[in-house]
């Protein structure tokens, strides 16, 4: 049954309790259980005729046993092991839809004569039953691994477009099986003959009204009672124009005639000889494709069923239940199957919480298939058919018209174009086609993502290592050289083609103020495809030609693997483990580049003033570190060592004498990353909380630290307070200095 829930679904499995049987009980699950059968046996009746049709119509019989017995396995299942203990399983039109032009082009390709027509049913008994097995164990293999999300990655249009489709196969078909006769483009004009149109018009007409109907109204007595009346009526029609049941089966207005006997028989282990394996086999895309939509349209009947009955489903659940019932389903030589909504909601609205509504309903299936062919050979022709314009009319209306007022432009036109292809080309070319649009469409809309998150200099930006004065001139004067890009995202063709193209463009602007200095920052890259490599490339030699330094930083070991593959290497490309370490090598090149030029004069006069105040500042540092000496104790400074160990990690201050120690931040992935290198002057205040967010003090460079403990700070601010306070302006000044470079750090990443 045609079901286009859409809402998310859940994953908790609280279910009702199934409640003791008793009258109160029994009556609402009885009448939930007949009124589902008729509709069922309806509807799986027109099934096998859409199947069964044309030169092989007289297996009609046989093949509504095979659907009705596979509907009973499925639905006996999951009525006894779904989450939802209202929830209703039947064969559905999605797999018998896909699977009818492979069946009829194998029974074309046979001929019917073969074997007395046996060797073509065998085949495509066979045939019907590979594809429940293949579904049967995939849903397994997805509930095992709880991959019931991940269908939610096929594009929603995508989707739209495959049901659009099918309810346009299924509306053909019921205009076919009422027709009894081809229903492809080339012989519309057959079907408009006077002869021709008296069969189908009909059932068309009932279609039209009892979609109107259920559109209009939703009571559930609707449909089951609509059928009823259709059957009446039509055998009062026979009554009215004086003809005998006879004349009218001789007409074609029955399904019959059939055979006696029971609807389904046992399939002889002699018909494996009789079976063509190599035409089954060439049905492997069509078995694949009933297992998408299945695994698709069981996700969203789930999730409309937990919406309309408020009830949550485990989804993996009933994956796996469909799974074990498509299984038994191919035993029995059925199509695949799976939840409906519709019956579901139906069940539960007159029956909530009670499981015995859908073991009545099989149990009504069984009493039909035991009656045997005398149910299906006096169901009305037109009414079959009918049900299947229905179902499609129902499934086209809801893609192809409704969806247009939910969805963007692109989506909606990508739903139509699937449906075109799909009514004038076949099933697998749309399905094919939409894949195709989904994939170009991404492409597209991703490569307009821009992959560069921020872009700043080396003015604006500068490692971690403490400079000189002179130094730290020289790099503010000189920063602009230097651009800092941090990427995002996934690379590929697209994303990369755009980067290179910024980058070319960057460094034509600046003109006679070159650039030399390039870094990439791909700690914020998930990832990149081997197409992209090629822009690397040609980015490479672009800076060859310019020599200009590329630098790649954070780059995950996957990226760099590719990058290995690729061969992407050269003298002016560097890649360093993080941000600070390839700004740290950037910075060294432009001051070594400074010191061999002539301009050592013009830098020391421009910094003379900053350097006459940064003696001072050392003086008094000096002086106060003199002044302080009887509450300091004095520690040596060894590189790559601990200044500060864990089991010493006390509240206190370090005052560096003379080398250099380099502050490490550890992260959950054990890599360490480097906040600050200072040296002679620096205050660095420590406490027991610094082991416990990660960051440890090393030494950089020999040297010595002064320690100021807690107690002996606390007993200078009593003793000596003109000493704490200068101390403390210290301390300011060098938060103050980190504030101002973190604010144009944000500045300038934002």
């Amino acid at each position: 049954m045609p079901d286009n829930a859409t809402s998310k679904p859940g994953h908790n499995t609280n279910r009702p309790e199934l409640k003791a049987p008793g009258m109160a009980q029994l009556l609402p699950a009885l009448t939930a259980g007949g009124c589902n059968a008729i509709i069922i046996i309806s509807v799986e009746i027109s099934f096998a005729a859409m199947i069964f049709s044309g030169s092989i119509s007289s297996f009609i019989s046989r093949g509504t046993g095979i659907l009705l017995l596979g509907t009973f396995l499925i639905g006996l299942v999951t009525a006894l092991k779904s989450s939802h203990p209202n929830s209703v399983g039947l064969v559905q039109d999605a797999p018998v839809a896909i699977l009818a032009a492979p069946l009829a082009g194998i029974a074309a390709s046979m001929g019917p004569v073969q074997g007395g027509g046996t060797a073509v049913f065998y085949t495509l008994v066979f045939a019907m039953a590979s594809s429940s097995l293949i579904v049967g164990l995939l849903m397994l293999l997805m509930a095992r691994f709880k991959l019931g999300n991940l269908v939610r990655f096929i594009p929603y249009p995508v989707i739209g477009g495959f049901l659009a489709g099918i309810g346009w196969l299924l509306l053909k078909g019921g205009i076919g099986v009422m027709a009894q006769a081809p229903t492809s483009l080339g012989a519309l004009g057959g079907l408009f003959a006077q002869a021709t149109m008296i069969k189908w018009l009909p059932g068309m007409g009932f279609a039209l009204v009892l979609f109107w109907m259920l559109r209009k109204w939703s009571h559930f007595l609707i449909l089951p009672g609509m059928v009823l009346g259709g059957i009446l009526l039509f055998f009062a029609g026979l009554k009215l124009t004086g003809t005998s049941f006879s004349q009218a089966e001789a007409l074609g207005w029955f399904l019959g005639p059939f055979p006696k006997g029971a609807l389904w028989k046992p399939i002889p282990l002699s018909a494996l000889g009789q079976v063509r394996w190599d035409l089954i086999l060439s049905m492997g895309l069509p078995m694949i494709t009933i297992f998408v939509i299945a695994s698709i349209s069981l996700l969203l009947n789930a999730s409309g069923l937990e919406l309309s009955s408020k009830t949550d489903i485990d989804l993996n659940r009933e994956i796996k239940t469909a799974g074990f019932a498509n299984l038994l389903a191919s035993l029995a030589g059925s199509p695949s199957g799976y939840m409906t909504m519709s019956l579901s909601a139906l069940s539960h609205k007159l029956s909530p919480g009670n499981r015995l509504s859908g073991i009545f309903l099989t149990c009504m299936l069984g009493i039909a298939l035991i009656l045997g062919p005398s149910i299906v050979s006096v169901f009305p022709r037109p009414l079959a058919g009918s049900m299947l314009v229905l179902i499609g009319i129902d499934m086209v209306w809801d893609w192809a018209w409704t969806s247009r007022t939910r969805l963007p432009l692109t989506d909606y036109a990508m739903i139509l174009v699937i449906l075109v292809v799909i009514a004038a080309f076949g099933f697998l070319q749309g399905v094919g086609l939409g894949i195709v649009i989904a994939v170009v469409l991404f492409v597209v809309n991703y490569s307009q993502i821009s992959i560069i998150r921020a872009v700043t200099s080396g003015r604006h930006f500068q490692s971690n290592v403490e400079r000189s004065v002179p130094q730290r001139w020289i790099l503010d004067r000189q920063g602009d050289q230097l651009l800092i890009f941090k990427l995002q995202g996934f690379i590929f063709f697209g994303t990369a083609n755009q980067l290179r193209t910024r980058i070319q463009d960057k460094v034509a602007a600046k003109g006679k103020s070159r650039i030399q200095y390039l870094i990439f920052d791909f700690s914020k890259v998930s990832g990149c495809d081997s197409s992209a490599m090629n822009s690397f490339e040609r980015m490479l030699q672009f800076a060859d030609t310019q020599n200009i330094s590329l630098v790649f930083v954070n780059v995950a070991p996957g990226i760099t693997a590719r990058f290995n593959t690729a061969g992407l290497q050269g003298k002016h490309l560097h890649i360093l483990p993080d941000l600070d370490q390839g700004m740290e090598w950037c910075e060294n090149q432009m001051l070594k580049a400074a010191a061999s030029s002539s301009r050592k004069d013009q830098v020391l006069d421009a910094t003379f003033d900053q350097m006459v105040q940064a003696l001072d500042q050392m003086e008094a540092f000096e002086s106060l570190v003199q002044e302080m000496a009887p509450y300091l104790d004095k520690q040596p400074i060894i590189p790559a060592h601990p200044l500060v160990h864990d089991e010493q990690a006390s509240p206190g201050i370090y005052l560096i004498e003379s080398g250099q120690v380099a502050l490490l931040l550890e992260t959950e992935e054990k890599l360490q990353l480097r906040l600050q290198t200072t040296g002679k002057g620096s205050v660095i205040e420590t406490s027991s909380d610094l082991s416990r967010q990660g960051i440890y003090v090393i030494g950089a460079t020999k040297g010595n630290a002064l320690f100021l403990s807690a107690e002996k700070l606390t007993q200078l601010e009593k003793e000596a307070p003109e000493l704490a306070t200068q101390l403390f302006k210290l301390m300011v000044q060098g938060l103050s200095d980190r504030l101002s470079r973190s604010h144009a750090l944000i500045r300038d990443f934002s």
